[in-house]
């Protein structure tokens, strides 16, 4: 049953294209603001600065979306995802032993982050009483009197009206900002702490290569492990090996952490620079072949561009 009310949704990364989605059944109408260019085919855009690292869809998103729209997963199937078990087609090397490997009976996707916002964007763009709005900057939510009224668009006179706002912008939000201008407290936050950091660089590998392997060292504390998976694009001439690098982060912001004794053995220079043995190039050394998910067929005139870092900002946060 329909609300007969209109919806504003802030941000069209993956939260806010799904919102939609979700949202459309409900409103009559759905309006999604994104100050981004939305890029007409697959590929990165500013909005999304991890859109470059390796990416893999869980087996319990993969679900989700296909209820949201249904027949996705076989789109992108179509479109070159790499369903792949993890516990049967990944091989885990752990302390130097190899994990024994079992069906779980549970798909997952290896596809580029590019590729998969790709194919829900066009979903979401085609659902009836929704709109994309891009390149419209949104600076938070419009209050009318002691209610939410809208999105501010521009200035401040500048308002979307919309009875429901949802803010998917993510660590640029401005709302709470807004909240507290109007004298509303700041919602309750929780912050996980990860304190890895990662690159990803990838490689083009030989035509007429062997079969690619699948494989996973778990991060240690010289800081480095490899994960790379198939995926050809149509050529071997078109294929590309990926390395993906995390590091563990001993300090953070404000506070020291005591390295356990293991890492005060084994860390020699690794925290200023990369290990001769784990720097991506030797990663991919060892995965020899291997071809990753993250090459889209909009992914390999990027295949010998440098290193991709991932953003040193502030941790994810979640919001209540």
């Amino acid at each position: 049953m329909r609300t007969g009310k209109t919806a504003a949704v802030i941000g069209a990364s993956m939260s806010g294209l799904l919102t939609a989605a979700a949202l459309h059944e409900h409103d009559d109408e759905v309006v999604v603001l994104d100050r981004d260019d939305l890029p007409a085919e697959p590929g990165p855009r500013k909005g999304v600065p991890q859109g470059r690292q390796l990416h893999a869809l869980l087996g319990k998103g993969l679900d989700t979306m296909d209820e949201l729209l249904p027949g996705l997963g076989e789109e992108l199937l179509a479109a070159g995802a790499v369903p792949f078990d993890v516990v049967r087609d990944i091989r885990f090397s752990m302390d130097a032993r190899e994990l024994a490997k079992a069906p779980s009976g549970i798909v997952n996707f290896g596809i580029s982050r590019t590729l998969l916002e790709h194919h829900v964007r066009r979903r979401v763009r085609a659902l009836p009483r929704v709109e994309l709005r891009e390149a419209t900057p949104a600076r938070g939510p419009a209050f009318a009197g002691d209610r939410v009224a809208g999105v501010e668009t521009g200035d401040a006179d500048d308002v979307l009206p919309a009875d429901l706002v949802v803010d998917a912008s993510g660590r640029g939000s401005r709302s709470l900002t807004r909240l507290r201008e109007h004298g509303y407290p700041e919602p309750e936050r929780t912050t996980v702490r990860a304190d890895l950091v990662y690159v990803t660089r990838r490689y083009r590998t030989r035509p007429g290569g062997t079969d690619p392997a699948r494989v996973v060292v778990p991060p240690r504390a010289t800081g480095a492990a490899a994960s790379s998976s198939t995926r050809r694009t149509g050529s071997s001439a078109s294929s590309c090996s990926a390395c993906w690098a995390p590091r563990r982060r001993w300090t953070t912001p404000g506070r020291r952490r005591t390295r356990p004794s293991w890492a005060a053995r084994t860390s020699n220079a690794s925290s200023r620079r990369e290990s001769p043995s784990t720097s991506p190039s030797r990663c991919a050394t060892r995965a020899a072949n291997a071809i990753t998910w993250n090459a889209s067929t909009a992914s390999p005139p990027g295949c010998s561009s440098p290193a991709t870092r991932s953003a040193r900002s502030t941790p994810p946060t979640a919001r209540a």
